[in-house]
């Protein structure tokens, strides 16, 4: 497939249009993809198309293309609340994430005196195996 390129053309208070290189132009309303409300414009602004479909990374919003440009074959879209639960869970993750890589990188006088100790021991304990029963 070949590299097609996606860029937001416009934002109105009712909707969002899309522009392909190819020349095709989606307008997508906020009636029926109501995500598009609750993202900001930097994460509209980062539309990339695949050939396949429109894919909005940092808003977690796809939607093919086939069914953009064949809106009578589309079911019912995921409901707002279900996706907006969803990418808050994301992002709970990834604030854990960052906090948890943030306290491995921390450099104190305890963990610096945990490590030596360990060291004399021969390095970080062992998790103690539970024999299985016959």
């Amino acid at each position: 497939m070949p590299c097609i390129e996606a860029k937001l053309a416009s934002v109105s208070r009712d909707s969002i249009t899309v522009e392909l290189n190819t020349g095709e132009k989606f307008i997508l309303p906020f009636d029926r993809y109501g995500y598009f409300r609750f993202c900001s414009i930097a994460e509209l602004e980062h539309v990339t198309c695949d050939g396949f479909a429109l894919e909005w990374p940092e808003a977690m919003i796809d939607l093919e293309l086939d069914l953009l440009r064949h809106p009578e074959k589309e079911g019912t879209p995921t409901p707002v609340d279900k996706w907006l639960a969803f990418r808050e869970n994301l992002r709970k993750k990834a604030a854990i994430r960052e906090n948890a890589l943030r306290a491995a990188r921390t450099k104190s006088a305890r963990k610096a005196a945990s490590s030596r100790i360990n060291g004399k021991k021969g390095g970080r304990p062992k998790k103690e195996q539970n024999p299985m029963p016959v």
